[in-house]
């Protein structure tokens, strides 16, 4: 019967010396899980905000604020072109 892995083994190397880490999986996942969690909580004010902004009605206001941006950024035609 084969077992899944279980291990994970990290090596750290610079030019005087080189080691390895051999870490477990179960306790990598909750680094992971932690890590997904601060993302989460960092973009978690933005997709509110952007809820409010359709529920009250003022997705007008950055439908038009985001083509006026993208119209600041297109180049003026010169000259010659």
């Amino acid at each position: 019967m084969k077992w899944p892995p279980y291990l994970l083994k990290v090596r750290f190397r610079n030019p005087d010396h080189a080691f390895a880490l051999w870490l477990p999986l179960f306790v990598i996942w909750p680094i992971v899980l932690l890590f997904l969690l601060a993302i989460f909580l960092v973009l978690l004010p933005f997709a509110l905000l952007a809820l409010i902004y359709l529920a009250v009605g003022l997705d007008r206001f950055l439908v038009v604020e985001r083509t006026g941006s993208i119209a600041a950024f297109q180049p003026v035609a010169g000259p010659g072109g």
